[in-house]
Parts: C-alpha cells; sequence; structure tokens
C-alpha cells in the first residue's frame, strides 16, 4: 500500500492580503508529522524548485524562504493525505489566490474535479 504526504509550501491564512506564511502546516488538514531528510537530499529538493517554471512569479516570491529552510531546518514537517481525495478548503476565510483577485475557490474546485475526473 503506497502512502503519499502532503507539505504545507505556503499559505496566507489569518495574515492579510500579501503576506504569507512558508512550512508552516494548517493544523486542521491533519496530524503534523516531522520528518529527517538527508542533507543531500535537502539539495536535491532545491534542485526540483527550479522545475515549476509555470509557476515563476509566485515562486520568485517564495524561493528564498524554502531554500533557507530546506538547508537550515532539522526537520521538515508533512501530512499524510487522506486514502480519498477530496477537495474542499484548506482553512477558513479567503485564500491567499483570493485575496490577490487570482481566482475564486469556486473555480478552482470545479477545474481541479475536473482535472481529477479526467486522471483516476
Amino acid at each position: 500500500m503506497c502512502t503519499a504526504y502532503q507539505f504545507p509550501a505556503y499559505h496566507g491564512k489569518n495574515l492579510p492580503y500579501i503576506f504569507y506564511k512558508v512550512f508552516s502546516p494548517i493544523n486542521e488538514n491533519g496530524k503534523i508529522l516531522k520528518k529527517n531528510f538527508r542533507f543531500l537530499d535537502r539539495f536535491k529538493f532545491i534542485y526540483f524548485l527550479f522545475f515549476y517554471k509555470s509557476q515563476l512569479k509566485v515562486w520568485l516570491g517564495l524561493y528564498p524562504f524554502i531554500i533557507i529552510k530546506f538547508l537550515f531546518a532539522k526537520t521538515d514537517m508533512l501530512q499524510k493525505l487522506e486514502k480519498k481525495i477530496t477537495v474542499r478548503r484548506p482553512h477558513k476565510g479567503m485564500l491567499l489566490y483570493e485575496k490577490r483577485g487570482f481566482c475564486q475557490y469556486s473555480k478552482f474546485r470545479r477545474n481541479i474535479l475536473s482535472f481529477l475526473s479526467n486522471v483516476i
């Protein structure tokens, strides 16, 4: 049986307009597990960041924080994914992309459900 985990890249829960937290898990999304990764693995993770070319504008603001975290944190925080994929808001209140006017959650959810119906 395969187990999958999510990691908290970033979120804007309880923060004003443009601010966000990096690698800060949301408690409502499940038990927080701490995992140690080898230092070499951390460099691989940094290398993999640069494969997300379509998200370059978003990642430019995140990369410095993520790289510092990968290099200097002693543990990483993960949360186990549910066996059944559910699409729900990660927290109450406006999501970061809603605050910034990029997309409404209802549209995001429709697109994700459409995507999942084609791959599952």
